[in-house]
C-alpha cells in the first residue's frame, strides 16, 4: 500500500491530559480526508499540536489503525511568552529533522494550511522536492487583517503543487487551474444515526456551535430568540476568550428576561459528547456576518457537522454556501438581522421528511475518487 504524509493540528484523545492545542474543526476535516484515503494509502499524520500547559510533554508515535499512524513531537510547555516562542522554534526544528529523515523526492505530503509552519514547509519543499498538496481552508489574512500574512499565503498558493479547497471561491480568485485541485466542504463520512425524532409536543431545539467570535454570529443567534415562540430553545456551544464568553452570557441573560424563546450556553463539547448533543437538536445555525472578509474564501465547516447529526440547517445566504454542492439541502435567510434569523428558523417545517445521510454518502464517494485522482496525477 502506498504511503502519504499529512501535516496538521491533530491530537488523539488519549493525550487530552497534555493539554495540546488543536483546532476541532480542522481535525474533523482531517478525519474526513483520512477516511477517504484509508482504502488506498497508509497515512502518517505529522501533528503540529503543542501544549498550552506549563509542563513538558514527550513525543509519541501512535498506531491509530491498520493504515494510520500519528506522530506527536515533544512540547516544552508554556510558562510565558519566552517559553511559547521557544516551543514553536523547538517544533520547527523537529519538523525539519522529521522531513529530512523520512520524506523523499516525489513523496506525497498533504499540508493543512497554518501560518506557524508555512515558511518551514516551503523551505523543505525547495530542498526535498516532495509533492506538496496544500489543504487551504481560508485566507487567514482576511481573518486577522494582516498584510504580512497575505504575502506569505500568496507565496504558498504559487509554490504548492496541488490543492484541497473548501469552496470554488479561492481557486477562482487566484486563477488556480482546475486540474490542480479538488473541492471538499468538510467531513462527509461522519454521518450519525439520528436518535431524536420530531415530536410536536416538545420544544424545538436550535443550536449554534462554533467559535464565540461575534463575527461568526453567536450573538445574533442569541438575540433572535426574542422573536421566536416559547416552544423554541437556542443552545450556544463553543470556545472563546473570557471577554467573548462574558458577552455571550450577558446576551443570554438579557434575552431570557424578555418574552419569547429561551437561550442557554453549554460551553465547549468534544468528540462523542458533541455528537450526542447534536443528535438531540433539530436545527443548526450558521449565522456569520456576510460582511466579514473571511466569508469570501472560507466555508463554514459547522454546516457539515450539523448535517451529519441529522439536523436541518439555516444559513446566511452567501456565495460560499449558496454555490456549494449541499445548497439544495439547506435553508437560507437573506439579511443579517436577528429578526430575519428568527423568521428563517420559524419557516423550517419540522414535520416535513428530511434525511441528509444519502447526500453525505454520495459526496464522500465523489470526493474520495476525485482526491485519489488528484494525488496520483503527476506533477508538471
Amino acid at each position: 500500500m502506498k504511503k502519504i504524509f499529512y501535516l496538521g493540528s491533530y491530537c488523539d484523545g488519549e493525550f487530552k491530559d497534555e493539554k495540546r492545542i488543536c483546532s476541532l474543526a480542522g481535525m474533523n476535516k482531517m478525519k474526513g480526508i483520512i477516511a477517504a484515503l484509508s482504502k488506498d494509502y497508509k497515512v502518517e499524520i505529522i501533528s503540529s499540536s503543542l501544549t498550552h500547559g506549563k509542563k513538558y510533554c514527550p513525543k509519541h508515535e501512535v498506531i491509530l489503525g491498520d493504515s494510520l499512524k500519528l506522530f506527536l513531537f515533544s512540547s516544552l510547555g508554556r510558562k510565558g511568552i519566552i517559553t511559547k516562542v521557544l516551543d514553536i522554534l523547538w517544533f520547527k526544528l523537529h519538523l525539519i529533522f522529521f522531513f529530512l529523515r523520512n520524506i523523499h523526492k516525489n513523496d506525497r505530503v498533504i499540508v493543512y494550511h497554518s501560518l506557524i509552519y508555512v515558511e518551514t514547509v516551503l523551505f523543505l519543499h525547495r530542498i526535498i522536492n516532495f509533492d506538496l498538496i496544500l489543504e487551504f481552508e481560508e485566507l487567514y489574512a482576511d481573518v486577522w487583517r494582516s498584510g504580512l500574512s497575505r504575502n506569505i499565503e500568496l507565496k504558498l498558493l504559487k509554490k504548492a503543487d496541488k490543492f484541497i479547497f473548501p469552496t470554488q471561491l479561492i481557486p477562482n480568485k487566484y486563477n488556480i487551474p482546475s486540474d490542480k485541485y479538488v473541492i471538499i466542504h468538510g467531513n462527509y463520512c461522519c454521518g450519525l444515526e439520528k436518535k431524536r425524532q420530531y415530536d410536536p409536543g416538545r420544544n424545538i431545539e436550535v443550536v449554534y456551535a462554533g467559535t464565540l467570535d461575534p463575527r461568526k454570529g453567536c450573538i445574533d443567534a442569541i438575540y433572535s430568540a426574542q422573536y421566536l415562540p416559547g416552544n423554541y430553545h437556542i443552545s450556544i456551544l463553543g470556545l472563546g476568550s473570557k471577554e467573548e464568553i462574558d458577552r455571550v452570557e450577558e446576551a443570554i441573560e438579557e434575552v431570557n428576561k424578555k418574552d419569547g424563546a429561551r437561550a442557554s450556553f453549554k460551553g465547549a463539547l468534544y468528540g462523542s459528547d458533541y455528537e450526542a448533543f447534536l443528535q438531540q437538536c433539530d436545527i443548526g445555525l450558521c449565522t456569520q456576518d456576510p460582511q466579514a472578509k473571511f466569508t469570501n474564501t472560507s466555508f463554514p465547516s459547522k454546516i457539515i457537522s450539523y448535517l451529519s447529526g441529522g439536523l436541518r440547517v439555516l444559513s446566511i445566504d452567501i456565495p460560499a454556501v449558496r454555490n456549494s454542492e449541499i445548497a439544495s439541502n439547506l435553508y437560507f435567510y437573506g439579511e443579517q438581522t436577528t429578526f430575519e434569523i428568527a423568521n428563517g428558523i420559524k419557516q423550517i417545517d419540522m414535520q416535513k421528511e428530511y434525511d441528509s445521510s444519502k447526500m453525505l454518502h454520495d459526496l464522500f464517494e465523489k470526493s474520495r475518487l476525485e482526491l485519489i485522482t488528484l494525488i496520483e496525477k503527476e506533477r508538471v
